[in-house]
């Protein structure tokens, strides 16, 4: 199904079938827009938005496209394999854990805090 919706990925706002990792490949692109502070899904210039959705995910492997290099690893697992494979949600999973090890997501509420070295620690 075709769809100008903003939150949609690249590939699906574009007419392409959406793949299995849809969500997981724009909740990167939505962390990699956090620490540029811009919007990852602007909704002043749809046009740009989309185009910059389909280029992060097109060529992500080739340049890293923008992304900050505290993000590769977890780049490395969800982009791991064909489009069409499942990420290894584990693997993200114990990414997370390795990385933010005193955020319990049961008890906390997640905050973002923008370091002048461009880390993000979430606390």
């Amino acid at each position: 199904m075709y769809c100008n919706c903003h939150y949609a990925s690249g590939r699906m706002s574009a007419g392409l079938a959406a793949t299995p990792r849809e969500d997981i490949v724009m909740m990167l692109l939505s962390l990699m827009k956090v620490q540029m502070k811009d919007l990852p899904f602007d909704r002043r210039n749809y046009a740009a938005s989309r185009a910059d959705r389909m280029m992060f995910e097109q060529r992500y492997k080739d340049d890293h496209y923008h992304l900050p290099p505290n993000l590769y690893h977890l780049a490395r697992i969800i982009f791991k394999g064909e489009a069409t494979f499942y990420p290894d949600y584990n693997a993200i999973k114990s990414y997370f854990e390795e990385q933010y090890r005193i955020f319990k997501p049961s008890t906390d509420k997640l905050r973002f805090d923008f370091q002048k070295n461009g880390t993000i620690i979430i606390s």
